[in-house]
């Protein structure tokens, strides 16, 4: 007999409700006049405050096999961290 899938939520190990899995997501963002050659030769580049972010390339991060999640308190856990708590 096929086990029966559970619905609930994610916690940390300390209790910590999870948000969410952790994303990449590229963007581009404006760059204003004024652009800076260091001696160094970098760039020292005013930003304008707006960024056009490409979400058809969102991803989830992966380190070690593992999806990353973020909790409540801004920590990161791997999937094989967290505790799983039914729902029923």
């Amino acid at each position: 007999m096929a086990k029966k899938e559970k619905r609930g939520v994610l916690y940390t190990q300390t209790g910590v409700l999870i948000e969410g899995t952790l994303e990449n997501i590229h963007g581009c963002v404006a760059v204003l006049d004024g652009v800076i050659r260091k001696n160094d030769g970098t760039f020292e580049i005013e930003y304008g405050g707006t960024t056009r972010v490409n979400w058809d390339d969102q991803r989830t991060v992966v380190k070690y096999g593992q999806r990353q999640f973020v909790a409540e308190d801004g920590q990161i856990w791997s999937e094989n961290e967290l505790v799983f708590e039914d729902a029923d």
